[in-house]
């Protein structure tokens, strides 16, 4: 019963094997027609065909690092720069992916305008920046000092009204 077994599963492993060896080649093919289209600047075509490869899970650090330079060549500098990412995740310290990711960010512009402070906020920031941080101390010592010295008084205070 138990070499049945051993059987059965030798042979399925050979049968995945052999499935495996022709998806990988399959694979393969793709991202060389893929590469093709590159060379040729079908940087389009290109895309599309580094994408099916993503989309079977069978991404690595090269195909990202393509596909971004296929967005880099069409001038869509975002997508390029998350994919060089990716791929730099997959790969770290690979010299050509950091360069091409510091490359593609040298291309975008950041047009971010300051969100304008409101009163009390302006009114607070110039009171902090205006007083030294020892200059607060200070004060917060002597305010100190003058809190217990006037709770002193109301507990040594003769009677109720004055305590009031």
């Amino acid at each position: 019963m138990k070499l049945f077994n051993i059987k059965r599963v030798f042979i399925f492993f050979l049968l995945a094997l052999g499935l495996g060896h022709e998806l990988m080649a399959a694979e393969t093919k793709l991202f060389e027609q893929a590469n093709t289209f590159y060379k040729n600047k079908n940087y389009n075509k290109a895309i599309e065909l580094y994408k099916k490869i993503i989309a079977k899970d069978n991404a690595s650090a090269a195909v990202y690092f393509n596909l971004g330079n296929a967005y880099y060549k069409t001038s869509e500098t975002g997508l390029a720069i998350l994919n060089y990412e990716r791929a730099l995740k997959l790969q770290p310290n690979d010299d050509d992916i950091e360069y091409n990711l510091k490359l593609a960010n040298m291309q975008t512009t950041d047009k971010i305008e300051p969100v304008p402070q409101v009163f009390y906020q302006r009114w607070w920031t110039s009171l902090i920046t205006a007083i030294t941080l020892s200059k607060r101390t200070l004060v917060s010592i002597i305010l100190a000092w003058l809190s217990c010295i006037f709770l002193l008084l109301i507990y040594l205070s003769a009677t109720c009204s004055s305590k009031k």
